[in-house]
């Protein structure tokens, strides 16, 4: 009796193993990942420095042209080899407009109260991802306040 190796089942079974071990292999190389750049643009907003000048507030937003979503961002940066910290992270919907022209810039504002003390207001409407706190040395407060209209 003569055994065939090679039938419609084992060759069905064999493109289909083969199939799945490409694909897998391209999932696992990021082809159908993002490739491309993200739709996502940053843009610096406001700088406040310190009294004295050793360290600087930067308020920066990014936008993303495939969602309504603006991430806006307060980074503590000093002089020298000091690691820039994050002190302000919210997330907000329905950005107005192009970000290009500010419309859609979240309002805040930026106080120094001190070298090392750093007060931030923001719209009562929006909620911090971080709390009031000490970041990078710096003592952060976080002031929530109404919206004129």
């Amino acid at each position: 009796m003569q055994v065939r190796l090679f039938n419609a089942n084992n060759a069905a079974f064999l493109g289909v193993t083969i199939a799945f071990a490409i694909i897998g292999g391209l999932m696992y190389a990021g082809w159908f990942g993002e490739w491309r750049e993200p739709d996502c643009q940053s843009y610096p907003v406001q700088s406040a420095a310190s009294p004295q000048g050793g360290l600087r507030a930067l308020h920066e937003q990014e936008a993303c042209a495939s969602t309504d979503a603006l991430r806006t961002v307060v980074v503590i940066a000093g002089s020298g080899d000091r690691a820039p910290v994050t002190a302000f992270t919210a997330v907000t919907g329905k950005a107005l407009g192009v970000m290009s022209i500010g419309q859609r810039s979240l309002p805040l504002a930026l106080r120094w109260t001190g070298e090392n003390q750093l007060v931030i207001t923001y719209p009562a409407s929006v909620t911090p991802q971080l709390p009031a706190g000490t970041y990078g040395g710096v003592k952060v407060t976080l002031e929530a306040v109404p919206l004129k209209r």
